[in-house]
């Protein structure tokens, strides 16, 4: 079971549609997250600038309890654990960036985002330069 901050945060991330900006947007106009869960679907007026009628639709009927639940257990299945921006687990410092990701999908030891480490942010249209020159300089840094 999640909480229901956690679960507003995953069903928010479950619409890649929708910029982190926005996401944050909408978070911050309710005075406690879980408030969303009775009032967004009266609140059309606030998102229609960026967010059309038929994703408002499906947005409001996702956002379910019993739906987010069942999501948790498939990552849970598939062994990907979900760390969300306000799970005990949430890295320190990554909550210190100017637009933290609201949801860490992780695969290994968790307790590892918690040390010293090095991110790399990349690219979805990597050149085999960029991959090539990327790897090299994380394996001399970890090195």
């Amino acid at each position: 079971m999640i909480t229901k901050e956690e679960a507003v945060v995953l069903w928010l991330d479950l619409f890649e549609g929708i910029t982190l900006k926005r996401k944050y947007e909408i978070l911050q106009s309710y005075k406690k997250q879980v408030d969303i869960f009775d009032s967004i679907k009266n609140d059309y007026n606030k998102f229609e600038s960026f967010i059309d009628a038929n994703l408002f639709q499906k947005m409001c009927y996702a956002l379910d309890m019993n739906f987010l639940n069942k999501q948790m257990i498939e990552y849970e299945r598939i062994k990907v654990k979900v760390i969300t921006y306000y799970s005990k687990e949430y890295p320190k410092l990554l909550k210190e960036t100017a637009t933290p990701p609201l949801i860490l999908y992780c695969v290994g030891d968790t307790t590892l985002l918690n040390s010293e480490c090095l991110a790399v942010v990349g690219t979805r249209r990597a050149t085999r330069y960029g991959k090539r020159t990327t790897e090299q300089f994380v394996t001399t840094l970890s090195n």
